[in-house]
């Protein structure tokens, strides 16, 4: 009997510790997916500055976010001072920025925490330049731009524009912001000149032969001033040539 009753003793403490281990290891699994889950729930507050590439801001620049899996999870415009905010999961994302339809900044983003980041794009300043012949700025100008490779017409500007305020200026200048890539300006007035250039970082175009009716108002001024003077001289010079044969003469 005492056997007997040993036996069932032990039996029920082997059952005893096996529920205890069962319990205790299905507390900790169970613990343990909740801390994951949270993990996996968390999100970290990321804020983007998009800038190009002289770090003026980038206003309306289109900004997505995806996971290494391609899905898309963030997609917005920045706004008037170039920023973007957002909050992700942890985890890995490719961050890319978008310019007239151009990917003009890409790059891997682990999250972990917030995140502050910069992105300075791949956009450059064009600056048109427009006089008559290199001496009167030409100030109401039509301007197109097309991209050589897509041929489509990526920016245009109708109106007038400014004379820089510098200390001597012959020309009246409009800049454009544009990613990377190959284009052909076009400036018309009364008749029309076009350039092509490879932009691959900040550049100047002049338009030197671009008539506009008061360019040529203002040239035909100068000139009437010009032949003026060199009438007031040449008559001058005759003047006193006369008045010293005279006085030969009368010595």
């Amino acid at each position: 009997m005492v056997l007997g009753s040993s036996k069932k003793h032990k039996e029920k403490v082997r059952i005893a510790t096996v529920l205890i281990f069962i319990a205790i290891t299905s507390n900790l699994t169970s613990a343990a997916c909740s801390y994951l889950g949270r993990i996996q729930d968390a999100k970290e507050e990321l804020q983007l500055l998009c800038i190009d590439a002289k770090g003026e801001y980038l206003e309306g620049a289109n900004v997505t976010i995806r996971k290494r899996g391609g899905a898309l999870v963030y997609s917005g415009l920045t706004n008037s001072t170039g920023w973007i905010s957002t909050s992700l999961p942890v985890g890995s994302y490719i961050v890319q920025v978008y310019w007239m339809g151009v990917v003009v900044f890409s790059k891997e983003l682990f999250v972990t925490g917030p995140v502050t980041m910069i992105a300075q794009c791949d956009v450059y300043h064009l600056t048109v330049a427009i006089n008559l012949l290199y001496l009167i700025p030409v100030r109401h100008v039509n301007i197109i731009i097309v991209n050589t490779t897509s041929q489509k017409v990526v920016d245009r500007y109708s109106g007038e524009i400014e004379i820089p305020y510098r200390f001597f200026s012959l020309s009246a200048e409009k800049t454009f912001r544009l990613p990377a890539g190959n284009y052909t300006i076009t400036v018309k007035m009364l008749n029309s000149q076009s350039q092509s250039l490879n932009l691959n970082g900040n550049k100047r175009l002049t338009f030197a032969y671009v008539a506009s009716l008061g360019s040529i108002f203002t040239l035909m001024c100068i000139l009437a001033a010009v032949i003026s003077c060199i009438g007031f001289l040449v008559t001058g010079r005759r003047k006193t040539g006369k008045s010293r044969n005279a006085n030969i003469l009368a010595i």
